[in-house]
Order: structure tokens, then C-alpha cells, then sequence
């Protein structure tokens, strides 16, 4: 889908504005967020409920390999 120009930013979060990069994130769906990452995903989006960060909630849930992946991305650490 993102090859065929599908969006993945704050426009395509559910209705709490988590993301599909939030909840790979914080699941600790490392494989799922490089395809996400490298099809042009926001990892700054944060959630809007909670305003949680991707970066945020993978480090909160111990992947230490996906917070590597995010700031490699860009994450931005003071989001």
C-alpha cells in the first residue's frame, strides 16, 4: 500500500491518533516499522490522547531495537 502511494501520517491514525508507526512502535514490531519507516512514515506523530511519541512508547515498553530504529529515522527526542 505505501508503494501505491498510501499515506501513513497524523491523517490515517484511528480515532484516538495512534498511528500504524505508534502501535509498531509499542509492540515492538521492529520488521513492520522499517517497512513503515522506509515507506515515508512520521515518526513524530504523536498520539492525541495521550501525546505519546512512537519513540516514547517503545522506550516505555523496553524495545530498545526499535528505539534504535525511530531515532535513526528522525525521531525526535524532545517530541
Amino acid at each position: 500500500m505505501l508503494d501505491r502511494g498510501a499515506a501513513c501520517d497524523a491523517r490515517t491514525a484511528n480515532a484516538d491518533g495512534a498511528t500504524a508507526a505508534y502501535y509498531a512502535a509499542g509492540y515492538g514490531f521492529g520488521r513492520v516499522l522499517r517497512v513503515l519507516v522506509d515507506g515515508g512514515c512520521d515518526v513524530n506523530v504523536p498520539q492525541r490522547r495521550s501525546g505519546a511519541t512512537p519513540l516514547l512508547y517503545a522506550s516505555s515498553m523496553g524495545h530498545d531495537a526499535v528505539v534504535a530504529t525511530l531515532l535513526a529515522a528522525g525521531a525526535d527526542v524532545a517530541a
